[in-house]
């Protein structure tokens, strides 16, 4: 195991890192360092390379970056989660342009076939927008309900193109088509810790082979849910 980081405000160091990624090359590691309101960039070996943004509600500014993406111009598209907004960062992390607004704190994002897909838990439901930032519809409605959802944070896509959301407060991962129709879930209602049993699942992410890896966070573990479910 290799530790990137420790706790602080200088270069290199973290105050809540919260979203990661790779680059399009998969040679520079992206770091949402939420509390000191900036992005960091590091090597595959975790040397730190360079930062960008600072606290402010001005274009190119953030307040609590959450999420992170990568779209196909090799642009990066961050979760400005108190702006309310998504901003698109160049590669050398200069602002490029903002890409939505008027969201109700946005938690996390994920792109599939130049659709982008971001969850906003307080209002239950998902935003999807078009690869030129025109949203295109909403999906989902509080409540517990298959197709339902309860303060949705993590949201990825596999390789059928369909969209798994972490349903936070319904403690259980749901699964829907590209256009928002709900297909399947994943839940345990079991007292203690079985498998498929959730509190509280946040980040989720998806391999090469469609596993699906669901952060169970207070349960402290990750759960890997099979191709063959979904």
């Amino acid at each position: 195991i290799h530790i990137i980081g420790c706790k602080g405000r200088n270069s290199g160091e973290f105050n809540l890192p919260f979203g990661v990624a790779f680059d399009k090359k998969g040679n520079r590691l992206l770091v949402c360092d939420m509390t000191n309101q900036r992005i960091q960039v590091f090597n595959p070996d975790g040397k730190f390379i360079m930062q960008f943004g600072k606290k402010g509600k001005k274009k190119g500014q953030l307040r609590c970056p959450l999420g992170l993406a990568v779209l196909s111009s090799g642009n990066l598209l961050v979760v400005d989660k108190d702006n309310g907004r998504l901003q698109v960062f160049t590669d050398t992390g200069a602002f490029f342009k903002v890409f939505a607004k008027e969201l109700d704190l946005p938690r996390f994002v994920a792109i599939h076939n130049e659709r982008v897909y971001v969850t906003e838990p307080r209002e239950c439901r998902v935003s999807v927008f078009d690869c030129h930032g025109n949203r295109l519809f909403r999906f989902g409605r509080k409540g517990c309900a298959d197709g339902e959802l309860n303060e949705p944070t993590g949201i990825a896509t596999n390789s059928k193109g369909h969209v798994i959301v972490s349903d936070h407060s319904n403690h259980r991962v749901q699964v829907f088509t590209a256009d928002g129709a709900f297909i399947t879930k994943v839940e345990n209602p079991s007292t203690g810790k079985p498998k498929g049993h959730f509190e509280q699942a946040e980040g989720v992410a998806v391999d090469q082979e469609d596993r699906v890896y669901v952060c169970d966070t207070v349960n402290h573990r990750i759960q890997v849910i099979p191709p063959f479910w979904l």
